[in-house]
């Protein structure tokens, strides 16, 4: 699409690619189950929702809730987050990850929005599904 898109594009997504070249709304790729999602501009709150598997690249923005309950699955950032979701946490970039965003974002004439470097590589702490009853407190919290 080389405009933008309404909330909840791509929403329990299982394989393919979705691109965007504009801005996306809320809930974005909510419950991702693989496939990859790839936006030029900014996206709306709670996206990547109880995200599964895959990938989304964000060249923009995100508004708060990115990431917010993922299990697992990948989302790569190029600008900044109001609000990072719970558990969403920045994990090391590897060279894999440098060379991956490198090409998709060149195959989908995306490279001009974005340095590579501005990219933050977003993860699962993995404490909100592996809970404990000695963490209540941070599971009611997230709820």
């Amino acid at each position: 699409m080389e405009r933008n898109a309404a909330s909840g594009t791509g929403a329990s997504i299982r394989g393919g690619t979705v691109v965007v070249k504009g801005h996306v709304g809320a809930r974005t790729g909510i419950a991702q189950k693989g496939g990859l999602i790839v936006v030029g501009g900014d996206t709306g709150y709670m996206t990547g929702f109880m995200m599964q598997r895959g990938t989304m690249i964000i060249c923009g923005d995100a508004a708060e809730g990115l990431g917010d309950s993922m299990y697992a699955g990948t989302i790569y950032l190029g600008g900044s987050v109001t609000q990072p979701g719970n558990d969403a946490v920045i994990k090391e970039m590897s060279e894999e990850d440098t060379r991956f965003l490198r090409e998709t974002l060149e195959k989908y004439g995306l490279s001009h929005r974005r340095a590579i470097s501005d990219f933050k590589k977003i993860g699962s702490g993995g404490r909100l599904h592996n809970f404990s009853k000695a963490d209540f407190e941070l599971w009611r919290v997230a709820m």
